[in-house]
């Protein structure tokens, strides 16, 4: 296996950490003052812990906060694609209108799974592989929106788990979102019909750094 490198001496991690306390980075990383660049070594996603108490005292505290975000969610909005923490209510005034097509939902799926959170995760699956039907969806929808929250949080999830399910869902929703992309160019339109698959004249733009961001998504699937 071959490891590209670049060194880092102390006043260049001086330089780039500024003002930064410098506690809340890993001591690993800079153990023998090399930042990995490139490596051929498969990513950690779940079990990985910091040699540094203190790091993994701060990661306890963002699990919690996560795990406290989801349960609002799920016992005020679920199903809902928003929730209104202080209404205790879902949220309908989102960019994907008041359907209940469970946004958050599918938005969590990777991060739950990162944290380890087992059984928030399993109701997730359970309620994307029964529920989740983006033809609920009224009036006309962003592209951008649809893809990086529902597409690259499905595609995410398949890389995770292998799980065909989440891959499945992926290409129905890819799939609602193609006529979008019939355009003299090839450049899809921002927005879409999701039950329809008609483009609104007042939809017919588009802005180069939301297809640009297409490209991650629809090239993995």
């Amino acid at each position: 296996e071959q490891h590209l490198s670049v060194r880092v001496d102390d006043e260049e991690t001086e330089t780039l950490l500024g003002d930064i306390n410098k506690t809340i980075v890993s001591s690993s990383i800079f153990a023998n003052k090399t930042v990995a660049v490139n490596s051929t070594t498969n990513p950690t996603i779940q079990g990985g812990e910091a040699t540094d108490p203190q790091t993994r005292a701060q990661r306890n505290v963002v699990r919690k906060m996560m795990k406290h975000a989801w349960d609002g969610y799920a016992a005020h909005a679920w199903g809902k694609n928003e929730v209104r923490p202080v209404s205790k209510s879902g949220n309908s005034g989102t960019v994907f209108g008041s359907s209940d097509c469970g946004a958050t939902i599918v938005d969590s799926m990777d991060t739950l799974y990162i944290m380890g959170l087992e059984k928030e995760f399993a109701r997730g699956r359970e309620w994307i592989s029964t529920s989740l039907n983006l033809t609920k969806m009224s009036g006309h929808i962003s592209v951008f929106e649809t893809n990086i929250r529902y597409v690259g949080g499905l595609l995410t999830a398949f890389a995770f788990t292998g799980d065909e399910m989440f891959k499945t869902k992926a290409v129905e929703i890819v799939e609602k979102l193609l006529p979008a992309f019939a355009t003299p160019t090839g450049v899809p339109w921002g927005n879409v019909n999701m039950q329809t698959g008609l483009v609104g004249k007042m939809d017919r733009m588009s802005v180069l750094s939301e297809f640009g961001t297409l490209h991650m998504e629809f090239s993995y699937l």
